[in-house]
């Protein structure tokens, strides 16, 4: 009886320990951010949707670059040159319950809360190295000093069955283990007052995003307008958003 009982009390132990390690799996938690922001960072997380969700995430210092061979990195600045232009990318609510969201933020340092571009992000599996990413508006007002002290709070303020969805739809899919491709399609150019119409392709790296814009005079892209379009990239940087912003606008 003993001996049954050890052989027993052997096999749950043996199952607790595979319950752990598969959880732990599952997650895809890396354990160090020694080397965050790197591939080997990223190839921590098993699964391509947990992947890709987080090299979306993070914040980005904006350049361009004209498509020349070897042509330089030009920091986006504003307000004679004074200004940089920042992509903040924060996850909000629960991927296992709610799915995988993000905000999208974009700032110039010296205005950081009123932003450029906001909009809240959905990427969604179509199959295992295809996603698709869905950007709506939000009800909500975001602010990055909200953001930046009370982020769960700015998070319960959207409710996801009232956001509304912009025209702009990317489908990723994997290229290499930490590398992702995108495209978007075709839609109306806001920034033309809605006379012409653009599609980007992203490029989605461990170390930044890349994207260009291809401009049409229709919706289908039958016809191209030969317009200039460097590439736009924007490289992480480990520095918290926190500390790019005038440190008094997080006192008020």
């Amino acid at each position: 009886m003993m001996k049954n009982f050890g052989f027993i009390f052997i096999l749950i132990v043996l199952f607790n320990a595979a319950c752990k390690t598969n959880s732990t799996n599952t997650q895809n938690t890396p354990s160090e951010a020694s080397d965050f922001g790197t591939a080997a960072y990223y190839q921590k997380y098993q699964r391509n949707i947990d992947r890709l969700y987080h090299m979306l995430q993070g914040t980005f210092i904006c350049y361009s670059q004209s498509t020349e061979k070897e042509a330089k990195l030009i920091p986006w600045k504003v307000n004679n040159q004074q200004d940089s232009v920042i992509t903040y990318s924060v996850p909000i609510k629960e991927p296992a319950k709610d799915g995988y969201w993000l905000i999208c933020y974009q700032f110039i340092t010296s205005l950081p809360d009123e932003p450029i571009y906001c909009a809240v992000q959905k990427i969604t599996p179509v199959d295992r190295d295809t996603f698709l990413s869905e950007f709506f508006d939000s009800p909500a007002e975001i602010k990055l000093t909200k953001m930046i002290k009370d982020l769960k709070t700015v998070e319960q303020s959207i409710d996801l069955e009232q956001l509304t969805p912009i025209d702009e739809v990317v489908t990723y899919y994997r290229e290499k283990i930490t590398f992702f491709k995108g495209f978007s399609n075709i839609y109306k150019d806001h920034q033309n007052q809605n006379l012409t119409y653009r599609q980007e392709n992203y490029e989605v790296h461990p170390e930044n995003t890349q994207f260009a814009t291809r401009y049409f005079k229709d919706i289908n892209g039958d016809t191209t307008i030969n317009k200039a379009s460097n590439i736009a990239i924007e490289i992480r940087t480990s520095k918290p958003v926190s500390e790019m912003i005038d440190q008094t606008l997080l006192g008020k």
